[in-house]
């Protein structure tokens, strides 16, 4: 688990503690690191810092409350993560406990537009509003995080067409500095996902390049998920694909992927038999 508390993990933190309040009795960091199966030091340091935000007061030195503004941000999580649980379940067929962990982590990277289609969506296909939630999950680190996964996509992308791809091609187009893009790119490397030319080209592996086609291809069935079947403007289908194709699992993504070609293939059976 990482030192810091990043928005995510904000935003998990804050979910938890309306779960646990939700029987009006006190939450203490105990209940929540067993919730969260996390240390109890990991609950100090993110309760300090909800508490230097405004999010959260602590009584008598122990117990934990939300402020107004917290409870604002925190039911605004949960209202997302009931919503996406319905939606995961229906649409890509998988548990509601797998459903529960996906929510978890895509609540937090989706836009209200996509929420809105969501919600849209499963009013037209008449599938019933979820009810209450009792569970919470702090995103999972993998090998590869979010960060990585963007760098060898972009890179992938860029020299499609046989260009070359340079640190500074990367930084300007990830809006990043030649540092951050320097220290990723020992990690690639040291990961055997990317090697460098003898003029400092990028070169994915082919360990890399797969890496790369799979997450490419996750952006595309996303963005025309969204796009056709949600309703999200292109611009915001792509925005919201870029981030919701890290936090999703194999199995809800793989169910998307099969919901969206099934919807397709409906509709191109439908516009064969209206000729």
């Amino acid at each position: 688990m990482a030192t810091y508390i990043d928005s995510e993990s904000e935003e998990n933190y804050l979910e938890t503690i309306l779960l646990l309040s939700g029987s009006g009795s006190f939450v203490r960091g105990i209940d929540i690191a067993k919730k969260l199966k996390v240390s109890r030091p990991s609950v100090s340091r993110a309760v300090g810092l909800l508490r230097d935000k405004g999010l959260v007061t602590l009584e008598k030195g122990s117990f934990i409350s939300l402020t107004e503004d917290g409870k604002k941000l925190a039911r605004k999580v949960a209202a997302y993560h009931r919503l996406l649980r319905s939606f995961l379940v229906y649409a890509a067929g998988i548990s509601p406990e797998q459903a529960d962990i996906d929510a978890c982590r895509v609540e937090h990277v989706v836009s209200a537009s996509t929420v809105k289609g969501i919600r849209n969506f499963l009013k037209r296909e008449n599938v019933p509003a979820d009810s209450g939630i009792d569970s919470s999950h702090l995103p999972e680190i993998g090998e590869l995080n979010e960060s990585g996964e963007n760098y060898i996509e972009h890179i992938y992308m860029m020299s499609r067409d046989g260009k070359r791809v340079r640190s500074t091609d990367l930084a300007q187009a990830l809006g990043v500095s030649r540092a951050s893009i320097s220290r990723a790119m020992d990690v690639l490397t040291n990961l055997g996902l990317l090697n460098r030319g003898e003029k400092g080209d990028l070169i994915l592996t082919p360990a890399g390049e797969e890496k790369a086609r799979s997450i490419y291809a996750r952006h595309v069935v996303l963005t025309g998920f969204l796009e056709q079947l949600l309703g999200v403007s292109q611009k915001i289908a792509e925005r919201d694909a870029c981030r919701m194709e890290h936090m999703l699992s194999e199995a809800a993504f793989n169910g998307l992927r099969d919901f969206w070609e099934k919807k397709q293939g409906e509709s191109s059976a439908g516009n064969a038999a209206g000729r």
